[in-house]
């Protein structure tokens, strides 16, 4: 595990790296345990180069973009002829596959990896439905301001299974398994009969399958940039916790050093003897009068 945590790490930092090695991590893969190692040191590289660079892919020269093409294309060989699909690895490598891209040609690895059979899997779309129709209430809910949706909202729903549905086709599944893929998620959901005949109809024209591609290929940006802004507001709430508590924290201080400062001065009457009874000193006497001036001398007695 030491030798996948350093590969992954230098080819997402665009170190160079030695085939060697990423031939030696070959045999990780063919295990549960190994592939979603794998999935969690991409997913965090990736995560770290967004930190840096908000709303911009991750972009690798040609070197580091074939090794990870090849540590990718192998997880999901593994996968393939595994018994089971692993939802959370496959889930992970579609996201990162849309936002690392190669330099020298602007080829993102999703144009790569569509050949694999995880994405003709209805199992991997149905459990990525719930999941984004989960996380679309829990925003619902926090946007009304703590309000709990106690049943699943219809709107939302149709609108998640359509863009599922956009995905999906540029993910390679043919267009005839998406209506009928729609209607089955429609009523697991228990969405209206109206609401479903709405969307079932438009599935129909072509202009809507044109728009979803659109969708599909633009919104992966645009949801980038959503995430980054709910991001960016929740480091300001944090930032100005920590700037209120730090004010308070100074005034405590200040008002802690004021009072100490006041206890250590010396009192009026400090050094001032008293008598032992506590007795009031005796008032003071008048003061003597002043004397007359002497008076002139008489001339007669001068002569």
């Amino acid at each position: 595990m030491h030798v996948l945590h350093e590969v992954v790490g230098d080819i997402v930092a665009g170190r160079a790296v030695e085939f060697s090695l990423v031939r030696e991590l070959q045999g990780l893969f063919g295990r549960e345990e190994g592939r979603r190692r794998f999935t969690q040191l991409l997913e965090r590289g990736v995560r770290s180069t967004a930190a840096s660079t908000p709303s911009a892919p991750l972009s690798l020269d040609d070197d580091a973009f074939e090794l990870l093409l090849y540590l990718i294309n192998t997880t999901l060989m593994e996968m393939d002829a595994a018994p089971t699909p692993d939802i959370i690895t496959a889930r992970v490598l579609m996201h990162a596959s849309t936002v690392i891209r190669r330099t020298s040609s602007d080829e993102f690895v999703q144009e790569f990896i569509k050949d694999h059979h995880v994405w003709e899997k209805m199992a991997f779309w149905e459990e990525l439905v719930w999941d984004e129709l989960a996380k679309k209430h829990r925003e619902r809910e926090g946007e009304g301001g703590g309000e709990v949706l106690h049943t699943v909202d219809p709107a939302l729903t149709v609108w998640v299974v359509e863009h599922t549905a956009g995905k999906m086709l540029v993910w390679g599944v043919p267009q005839g398994h998406l209506k009928h893929f729609a209607v089955n998620m429609l009523d697991q959901a228990h969405v209206p009969s109206e609401a479903s005949m709405t969307l079932l109809s438009r599935m129909s024209e072509d202009s809507f399958w044109d728009e979803a591609r659109l969708r599909s290929v633009h919104g992966t940006l645009r949801e980038r940039g959503r995430k980054e802004g709910r991001r960016q507001r929740l480091r300001a709430r944090v930032h100005e916790h920590f700037a209120k508590r730090r004010e308070r924290k100074e005034r405590e201080r200040m008002g802690a050093k004021k009072s100490s400062s006041r206890s250590l001065l010396p009192s009026a009457t400090a050094g001032i003897p008293r008598s032992r009874s506590h007795s009031k000193p005796p008032p003071a006497s008048d003061p003597p009068a002043p004397s007359p001036p002497p008076s002139d001398p008489d001339p007669s007695a001068a002569r």
